[in-house]
């Protein structure tokens, strides 16, 4: 193996890189180099809450926004912790240098801070990524890792390629070489946003993580498909990813293109919220059917990330409030209400 990323440029790709320097550009005309000063945070909030939760982290977005905001939040201290390290590395990606190798083990030392012995370090032993009990990939020898490193910045600098396929071919080739002996996931994707926002500036708020997050198997089984080096699945698949996290942005952002008769969510309210306002429409449905429209699958994830928040911001309510666990519960908007 080398530091040097491999894939083929495929057709896909391509249109893909059309499609999102069109929603780019669109996205910029409308809310300038970066959203406003709450969707600024709605999106660092959720792209906190989401990078940590791929790698076990169970604090609620409700949880993790008390965390960020200083409030005290019972919990592990461990997940605190994890909390507020990722924050303290993302708030620094407008200062850090994605060729440079001191910046990237500075990073991994803000966001491992307490949380690993060799925190700003290469590892110097075995690891492997894991998806639960399962193991994905095995990271290169400890040897190997200083010199796989440097070649990959290095090719991160010199490569021709266009800037989000050196984005995603970066991401997939450091969690190969996996070169820290824990947060290779988090600092991996927290890279991939800098070297985004390196292109455009906005692409630093786009909630990639939190795509990821509700593809987590599928981000998980096409880094298994690299194992043999070939990144080009796994390539097509973050491109989808910044894809969809950009109609995420573009779909906050831009109210007055939604028809008066569909009624609308205070901007106020996070973008999944949103999302589950418009699966539901007028119609009342259950948990089931409400997660078989949004394409979910982890009913917890589910309840706890739309339809606890929704309910608790007052913009739906169950049909059957007096037995909240009826087989037959269904939820409907509060403006539906007859």
């Amino acid at each position: 193996m080398t530091g040097v990323p491999s894939y083929e440029l495929t057709t896909g790709m391509i249109n893909l890189i059309a499609e999102i320097a069109e929603l780019v550009a669109k996205t910029t005309l409308k809310m300038g180099q970066q959203p406003d000063h709450k969707l600024r945070k709605t999106y660092r909030i959720r792209t906190i809450h989401s990078s940590t939760a791929i790698e076990g982290n169970t604090l609620t977005l409700a949880e993790t926004t008390g965390v960020i905001e200083g409030k005290q939040v019972v919990a592990p201290k461990q997940e605190i912790l994890e909390i507020r390290n990722a924050f303290a590395a993302y708030e620094r990606i407008e200062s850090l240098d994605p060729t440079s190798v001191d910046d990237l083990l500075a990073a991994h030392g803000i966001m491992m801070a307490g949380l690993s012995q060799d925190a700003g370090t290469l590892r110097s032993h075995d690891v492997g990524v894991f998806a639960g009990p399962l193991l994905i990939h095995k990271g290169v020898d400890p040897s190997e890792v200083p010199t796989l490193v440097a070649e990959l910045l290095s090719w991160l600098q010199t490569a021709g390629e266009h800037p989000l396929i050196k984005g995603c071919a970066f991401h997939g080739a450091f969690e190969l070489i996996h070169p820290f002996s824990d947060g290779n996931g988090r600092t991996g994707r927290l890279w991939h946003s800098l070297i985004n926002r390196r292109w455009r500036p906005v692409l630093a708020w786009a909630p990639v993580e939190s795509m990821v997050q509700a593809h987590q198997m599928e981000y998980y089984q096409v880094l298994g498909f690299s194992e043999s080096g070939d990144l080009t699945l796994f390539i097509e698949f973050m491109l989808e990813m910044l894809r969809d996290a950009l109609l995420e942005m573009r779909g906050n952002s831009i109210v007055e293109n939604v028809p008066p008769s569909t009624p609308q969510v205070p901007p106020k309210y996070d973008y999944l919220v949103v999302a589950l306002m418009e699966a539901l429409g007028q119609e009342s449905l259950s948990v089931i059917e409400l997660m078989d429209r949004l394409e979910l699958s982890d009913r917890k994830h589910f309840r706890q990330a739309y339809l606890r928040p929704a309910i608790e911001a007052g913009l739906i309510d169950p049909t059957i409030p007096n037995k909240p666990n009826s087989p037959r519960q269904k939820y409907r908007r509060c403006d539906s209400r007859v």
